[in-house]
């Protein structure tokens, strides 16, 4: 009979952890968003006023912004250096698919990011700048939206996830 409590705390536990880790990632994407926000700002700041080589501004970046801002110009700034000739764009949406497995980004971050790629040093720098705006304001209402999402649903996974435990357990018993 001992085992059947211990079991049955360990399925409650289980699934109360599991709502836990939801909860948690709700709560980790509107900070990495506003973590690539700010160093698209530093960003445009380098290319404003210290223009600075694109390469050497994401290197720079990357030095003072947060995960997983830091690793995403560190790894576009790696191509840019390494790679195959493919341009600023190209090394971008490598860097961007490289990261995004280990970020809690949905699918509209993504194509947030991407669609920077082609518009980086393939122009001037007005227009480049435009662009770093644009995807900043596009960063900043997915992140307002992902803070409302948050905010709405990180409780009810925590719930959720005891309360379906408990469920499970009535289920077996």
């Amino acid at each position: 009979m001992l085992l059947h409590w211990v079991g049955a705390g360990l399925v409650v536990g289980g699934t109360a952890l599991l709502g836990q880790v939801y909860a948690r990632d709700l709560h980790r994407r509107p900070a990495e968003l506003q973590a690539v926000r700010t160093a698209l700002q530093m960003l445009e700041t380098e290319i404003d006023y210290g223009a600075s080589p694109l390469p050497v501004a994401m290197r720079r970046v990357a030095r003072f912004g947060r995960e997983p801002a830091r690793e995403l110009f560190s790894v576009a700034a790696e191509i840019l250096d390494h790679g195959g000739g493919g341009g600023a764009g190209e090394a971008w949406s490598a860097a961007v698919r490289r990261v995004e497995p280990g970020t809690a980004w949905a699918a509209g971050d993504v194509e947030i990011l991407l669609a920077l790629g082609p518009c980086l040093g393939g122009s001037h720098r007005e227009d480049q700048l435009r662009h770093l705006r644009l995807c900043m304001e596009r960063l900043s209402a997915a992140e307002a939206e992902a803070r409302s999402a948050a905010a709405r649903n990180a409780r009810l996974a925590r719930h959720l996830g005891f309360l379906g435990g408990i469920a499970l357990v009535l289920l077996v018993l």
